[in-house]
């Protein structure tokens, strides 16, 4: 019986709660007025968000675990053990391969 690894993979990614903190550009003839559904609302300092951190493994996912700031190397290998490894053992069991993206940042 040939058993094959599967290939468990993950990112992280911000979500912004209220807008976003990306430039908005809109078009308009010379003359034109400024019509109300080209204007996006924003918030001073900031409207808030949420990073989170999943993973999958052919049809199944994992939970989100949220985490706080930048994500360095070691914020990166602590979301590794506390929630790669048990995240895998559970989807795959002990034949999950983990795939990493190569951000400069998890090295």
């Amino acid at each position: 019986m040939d058993i094959r690894p599967v290939v468990l993979w993950s990112n992280e990614s911000k979500f912004e709660i209220f807008g976003s903190n990306r430039r908005v550009f809109v078009r308009c003839r010379v003359g034109e007025r400024m019509i109300s559904q080209s204007v996006v609302p924003t918030v001073k300092h900031g409207g808030g968000g949420v990073m989170v951190w999943g993973c999958f493994a052919g049809d199944t996912v994992s939970d989100l675990f949220s985490f706080q700031g930048t994500l360095n190397q070691h914020g990166y290998h602590s979301i590794l053990q506390r929630y790669a490894i048990p995240s895998g053992l559970h989807l795959v069991g002990l034949s999950f391969v983990f795939q990493q993206d190569n951000d400069p940042t998890h090295l």
